[in-house]
């Protein structure tokens, strides 16, 4: 089930607070350890800043996750996603949005395959105590207009 737009409003408006909900939520990470000298990294807004002399770097906290190399704002993304969750309309999404017709089909798209990524295939069987199966034999033809009538 889908939570209500407006309990998500106020995540959904603004980055910054998108990003710690993601923090909250354990899809970003609140930390990082420098690969280097494994010291702790301090976050700025979007980045972990590695202050020690040999490393002294800089890393995106959206590396390596579905959020690296976008160009829209986390917000923007995930409010698009929203509404693909909720079958809303490209074109409403668009007109609600603000973007074009091209950038909510990308995402349309990503989100498709996310799903698809996350399913897994399972070989049910559908038996075992308690549970009926019943097969029918009914032959069903279609012909014109694809309406089904039944076949001898």
């Amino acid at each position: 089930m889908l939570p209500p737009l407006k309990s998500l409003q106020s995540i959904l408006s603004n980055e910054k607070s998108c990003i710690n909900y993601l923090i909250e939520k354990g899809v970003l990470d609140s930390q990082s350890i420098c690969n280097l000298c494994s010291s702790l990294a301090k976050r700025y807004e979007k980045v972990f800043k590695y202050r020690r002399k040999q490393c002294r770097i800089s890393v995106s906290i959206f590396k390596d996750i579905f959020f690296s190399k976008r160009k829209l704002k986390v917000n923007e993304i995930l409010q698009i996603g929203y509404y693909w969750l909720a079958k809303t309309p490209h074109i409403s999404i668009k007109n609600i949005t603000g973007h074009s017709p091209n950038t909510i089909t990308y995402y349309a798209n990503c989100f498709k395959a996310l799903v698809g990524l996350n399913l897994q295939e399972t070989q049910d069987k559908i038996r075992g105590p308690e549970i009926i199966v019943e097969i029918d034999k009914t032959k069903i033809g279609k012909r014109k207009y694809n309406h089904g009538h039944h076949v001898k």
